[in-house]
């Protein structure tokens, strides 16, 4: 005996929304979004979802697709009947760029690099810790044993 069971077909969009749901990865509270998310953020809303459905399909908070989307906004220009009209479009390489323009800038500067000066470490820490190499100290400083 022969079964023939009648699968339904679903659409590629009923596929996609049905794997959005099934999204089990677990996203940590704080973390930040790659570069891949960013991407995966303007694909969606170039497709006109919403920021909050976006949020859902990526398991962030909504204000953090509107945070993200003002960060990577970019203003265009195209002529229209012979007049400029602008637009905004959100790009995911300039919202990336900001992003680690301002992580670049957002951490507590050296305490060394203030009292340089004062203990006569500045020519050295100028040359050695921009460099990245190991530090030397003025043969003055040196301990002989």
């Amino acid at each position: 005996i022969s079964v023939i069971i009648d699968v339904p077909t679903q659409t590629m969009k009923e596929v996609i929304v049905l794997m959005q749901e099934q999204n089990t990865t677990v996203r940590k509270k704080g973390q930040h979004l790659t570069s891949f998310e960013r991407g995966r953020i303007a694909t969606l809303h170039s497709q006109g979802y919403s920021n909050r459905a976006i949020a859902r399909a990526l398991n962030v908070c909504h204000q953090t697709i509107n945070n993200e989307l003002c960060r990577g906004e970019i203003d265009q220009v195209k002529k229209v009947n012979g007049q400029r009209q602008y637009y905004a479009v959100y790009s995911p390489e300039t919202a990336q760029a900001k992003y680690e323009a301002n992580r670049a800038h957002c951490h507590r500067p050296l305490k060394l690099v203030g009292v340089a000066d004062f203990i006569g470490l500045k020519s050295i820490f100028e040359t050695d810790f921009k460099r990245h190499s190991e530090p030397r100290l003025p043969s003055t400083a040196q301990i002989n044993h």
